[in-house]
Formats: C-alpha cells, sequence, structure tokens
C-alpha cells in the first residue's frame, strides 16, 4: 500500500512532476561530471605513466661516477650486477642504452642532441613515418623526432651529419634517417635520436658491456617501490669491476615534474566531485521539498486517518528513491555514451606540448565508477531522510487548518 501511494504521489500533478524533473536533472547532470572527471583523470594517469615506464623503464640504473673527460662514467654490466638483477622475477626485461651528446647539422641549420643507441628503439617509440630494421647499411640508421626533423628541415631517407666531441678531437658521422617518432614529451622530441647500440658505444670507446643506462621493465608497476627498496642498497654502494658507482632511481625520482602535475591533476578531480555533491544535494533537496510541499495536504489526511509520521515519511522516502534511481541511470547512460564518443572517435583534441598528449584520454576504472556511483546514491538518500523529518513538524489537525 504504501509503495503504491508513493507511485501515485511520484505521478501525480504536474508540479509534482517538475519537482522531480528538477531533483532527476540535477542529480543526473553531477554525475556526469563526476563520472567524466573520473574516466578523464584516470585516462590522463593510465597514458601519461604508460607511456613515461614505456620510453624510460620503471628503474633505471645509471654511473655516479665521473669520467676522466668529465662525463659519467659508463655502467658496466658484470656478473655480480647481470646476477643481482636476474636473481629478480618481477623484473621482465633489462635494456642497454649508451649515450652521446652531440649536434646534427644541415647546410642551413643545426640543433644539440642526445644520441642514444639501442637495440630495438622502435618497441618504445611512437614511430609515425619510415620503418626501423637492424640491416646494415652505408651510414648509420637514424631515428630522429618530428620537432627536429621540422627545425632541421630533414625527412625520412635523407642523410644529415652529425658531430661529437671526444676530448680535443671532433668527430663527424653521417646517418641515414630511417624514421620519425613522436612522444609528445619535450625532453624526448626536442633533444634526443636513436640508432643502433653498437654506433654509441664505439662512440664513446666503450667496451660491449659498457652502457649509460640499464633501462629496467617490472611485471608490475605496483613493485616499483618495493624493487627498488630491496636493489637499490646493494646497486649504490656495490663498485663494479672497474670501481665505478652506480645508482637505482625510479622513474618518480627522474621525472618528478611529471608526476606532480599527475598528482595536481588528482587534487582538481577531488574539488570537482566535492563542488558536483554539493550542486546535486541541493537539487535533490529543491525537488523533494517542492513535491512535499505540494503534498503536503495529503501527507497531513494521511496522518489523519491514522497514519504514523513513519509511515508518511517512508512513502516520500519511497517516491524519493524512485528519482534517485532514475536519475542514476541517466547519468551513467549519458556518461558512458560520452565515453565511448571520446574514446573511438577522439573529437576533442589537446595541445601536446602542454598536455603531453594530443587528445583527451579516457578510461574506466571499475573501483572508482562503482564508488562514485555508491557515494552518489548514498548522499541522494541521506539528504532525502534529512529532508523527510519535515513533514513530522507539526500535528495534522494544525497542517489541516492552515491550509
Amino acid at each position: 500500500m504504501l509503495s503504491w501511494i508513493a507511485q501515485r504521489i511520484y505521478a501525480g500533478s504536474a508540479k509534482n512532476k517538475s519537482g522531480s524533473l528538477l531533483a532527476t536533472i540535477g542529480m543526473s547532470v553531477a554525475l556526469v561530471v563526476m563520472l567524466l572527471s573520473v574516466f578523464v583523470a584516470t585516462g590522463f594517469k593510465r597514458e601519461i605513466t604508460d607511456k613515461v615506464f614505456t620510453l624510460g623503464g620503471h628503474l633505471q640504473v645509471l654511473s655516479r661516477t665521473l669520467g676522466s673527460d668529465g662525463t659519467a662514467a659508463p655502467v658496466t654490466l658484470d656478473d655480480s650486477l647481470r646476477s643481482l638483477l636476474a636473481s629478480q622475477p618481477v623484473i621482465r626485461t633489462v635494456t642497454p642504452i649508451a649515450a652521446k651528446q652531440g649536434m646534427l647539422k644541415t647546410e642551413t641549420d643545426f640543433t644539440g642532441m642526445q644520441l642514444r643507441g639501442m637495440d630495438n628503439p622502435q618497441q618504445i617509440l611512437p614511430i609515425t613515418e619510415g620503418q626501423w630494421t637492424a640491416a646494415d647499411t652505408a651510414a648509420p640508421r637514424l631515428i630522429i623526432s618530428d620537432a627536429m626533423a621540422r627545425q632541421l628541415n630533414v625527412g625520412v631517407g635523407d642523410t644529415i651529419f652529425a658531430y661529437f666531441i671526444n676530448g680535443n678531437k671532433i668527430k663527424a658521422r653521417r646517418f641515414a634517417i630511417a624514421a620519425r617518432y613522436a612522444t609528445h614529451l619535450s625532453e624526448y622530441d626536442n633533444n634526443v635520436c636513436f640508432t643502433n647500440l653498437r654506433t654509441v658505444q664505439r662512440l664513446n670507446n666503450w667496451l660491449p658491456n659498457q652502457y649509460s643506462i640499464l633501462q629496467i621493465q617490472l611485471r608490475q608497476t605496483d613493485q616499483t617501490d618495493p624493487i627498488l627498496n630491496t636493489l637499490a642498497p646493494v646497486v649504490n654502494t656495490q663498485p663494479d669491476s672497474l670501481g665505478a658507482f652506480r645508482g637505482l632511481f625510479s622513474a618518480q625520482q627522474l621525472t618528478p615534474h611529471i608526476f606532480s602535475w599527475l598528482e595536481l591533476l588528482d587534487s582538481n578531480v577531488w574539488l570537482i566531485l566535492l563542488l558536483m555533491t554539493i550542486i546535486s544535494a541541493f537539487t535533490t533537496i529543491s525537488g523533494i521539498l517542492m513535491i512535499m510541499l505540494e503534498k503536503i495536504s495529503t501527507a497531513a489526511t494521511l496522518q489523519a486517518l491514522g497514519a504514523s509520521h513513519r509511515q508518511v515519511r517512508v512513502i516520500f522516502q519511497r517516491m524519493a528513491l524512485r528519482i534517485i534511481g532514475k536519475a542514476l541511470l541517466i547519468g551513467n547512460a549519458i556518461a558512458l555514451l560520452l565515453y565511448a564518443i571520446q574514446r573511438w572517435l577522439k573529437p576533442i583534441r589537446l595541445d601536446a606540448q602542454t598536455y603531453y598528449i594530443d587528445r583527451v584520454p579516457v578510461a574506466i576504472h571499475l573501483p572508482s565508477y562503482l564508488l562514485v556511483n555508491l557515494a552518489m546514491a548514498f548522499i541522494a538518500l541521506l539528504v532525502v531522510l534529512l529532508a523527510t523529518h519535515l513533514m513530522a513538524i507539526q500535528s495534522p489537525a494544525k497542517t489541516l487548518r492552515s491550509l
């Protein structure tokens, strides 16, 4: 009987419908904004962290010893370090990289760069044009960024000279541009070119087991801190076979500005969630009060006929539950539709130089998605419980006499 009365009140007069419509629209809009904020924040975190971990690894072993020329001494991958890394099952791959500072020059332009040598650079780089192969050519093959290619006015298939300083000598090398890449990370796009590993080792006069970086990829990202705490005391204190000291660092330590930016994004999302929660609460209260004020005589009549205050509150609470359920369904439907549009069609673009990515990324993190819905439902129910207690302000006789 109480459910039937609640249904009649919900589907009653035009004024009641305007009240329920206000509450439904307010909750739906708030829920859409909250879900989209979570989708975008989750997407940003996944896209940016995946990009950082792919390009730089979860951990890096770097040299902490300077060579005779004032540059960092090479990291020697000796048997002790190789065994230590191999003993950790959470480590998926260890990628050796050799680096050399130099300059690219054409007839009209030049730019400074860091030349990085590795075995399979195409595995970590988003190639935009061309293709990298390990085949030998007349000149070593080079992967250059789109930004540097535009600056130097060169493209795939062109040759370019690079110049390097070794002591008091300048070495010149001719490279064939095999491919172009774009990471949208200025640290790479404005500075780094890639070639094969042995070419850079020869430029540095290094042995085959000497590198600038040992880039470590883990099987699980959440193991970064535990493995860092386990290996760092050993790696950082034991010198290699040539007496040079090494250091183990995480991606968060090497690129703190990116992870600080992501933390700031989280703070903005929490602020949006708080504001949308307040808006939703106000609209829900307004809608419920509009219906209750319109039906105050109905509530008084029910009490005069013997219904208790609790039964009257239950009637309005069940009516409000219908509004909350409808708002949740509409809000989720709109949010998921907008998510799908942005995920597959990508209509909203971004300035990649500012946001590290060229479109708004979206992703669903199921626990966060469910938590937002549960929080919205809980807050709406709490508001309804408080609002319906207004039905017991005065006695039914006084209410009817005042109408």
